[in-house]
């Protein structure tokens, strides 16, 4: 594949919702290159992940789903960039946006302004970890990449959630 990305598929997953040791597997700090195996499963890791968790699982409700959603529409939208797809869901959210730029300079933004708009809205105290260490960022190569990766935002998580959808009407 020559040339730059036309675009980023992220998922930010919530603090705490897939610990080490969960069945449907993680990537770890050591594990993290394209292709590595997941993390087997494994029930006395996840309990020992949970015993050192030191604050609660993140999860949004409908109006800190509406805030995430309209915080990465705003994003987006300072940084220029086509905003193609954003839901967000109870513990995690997928956006798909136009851009070249360093996948892990547009997910800590992302998660940089959606932490602090939860945040000024009263959602999250202060010290409460919104985003799970990391996230997933793959780059988009063409126009199927970005329709694949939108459709499987928007159509492929399940019911609609109350609060979600809604920055379609910001841009």
């Amino acid at each position: 594949m020559a040339g730059q990305p036309i675009g980023l598929f992220v998922t930010l997953s919530a603090y705490g919702n897939r610990l080490h040791g969960d069945e449907r597997g993680t990537v770890g700090r050591w594990n993290n290159s394209y292709g590595a195996p997941l993390l087997d499963a494994s029930d006395p890791r996840r309990q020992y992940e949970a015993h050192v968790q030191k604050h609660a699982s993140m999860t949004f409700d409908a109006t800190a789903r509406s805030i995430v959603e309209a915080a990465v529409a705003e994003a987006a939208e300072f940084r220029g960039s086509l905003l193609s797809a954003c839901h967000c869901r109870t513990n995690h959210a997928h956006v798909v946006v136009g851009t070249s730029d360093e996948r892990t300079k547009v997910i800590s933004q992302l998660k940089t302004r959606t932490t602090l708009a939860l945040r000024v809205a009263g959602q999250v105290a202060r010290d409460q970890p919104v985003w799970a260490r990391g996230a997933s960022g793959r780059y988009l190569w063409s126009e199927r990449d970005v329709e694949a990766a939108s459709q499987y935002t928007m159509e492929a998580q399940g019911v609609e959630l109350p609060g979600t959808g809604l920055w379609r009407e910001l841009g």
